[in-house]
């Protein structure tokens, strides 16, 4: 079975839920925000995170405003974040613990590294 490879990310473009692209080295998948999990970040901010947050896009690339992630600027209404599905061939990833105000582990950030036999 073809499976179809991810492009390149394109700021400009709508993503459906579901659809990948690669970015930086990564390969990221849209994710649909849901009413839930809204509630548990808001609810718990310690343990869940808000969606800008989790989202693998740098703040440089995306200044949040028209973007294409938040229902009002959408035309299907829905509302996305970006999630890491894997690192792309050629690259290997660096992993470094996110922490809150309090202390508490917030989450895992994944950075893309050139692999050494790759420079």
């Amino acid at each position: 079975m073809r499976v179809k490879q991810p492009e390149p990310f394109d700021p400009n473009r709508e993503y459906s839920p579901g659809e990948r692209c690669v970015y930086r080295g990564m390969v990221l998948i849209a994710e649909k925000w849901t009413a839930a999990d809204a509630r548990l970040a808001n609810n718990n901010p310690a343990i869940f995170t808000q969606r800008c947050v989790r989202c693998k896009i740098k703040r440089e690339d995306c200044p949040g405003i028209g973007r294409q992630c938040d229902k009002f600027h959408r035309g299907d209404r829905k509302t996305i974040y970006w999630r890491l599905l894997r690192i792309v061939g050629g690259f290997k990833g660096v992993e470094t613990l996110e922490f809150n105000y309090n202390g508490t582990i917030a989450g895992v950030k994944v950075k893309a590294a050139p692999d050494s036999n790759n420079k």
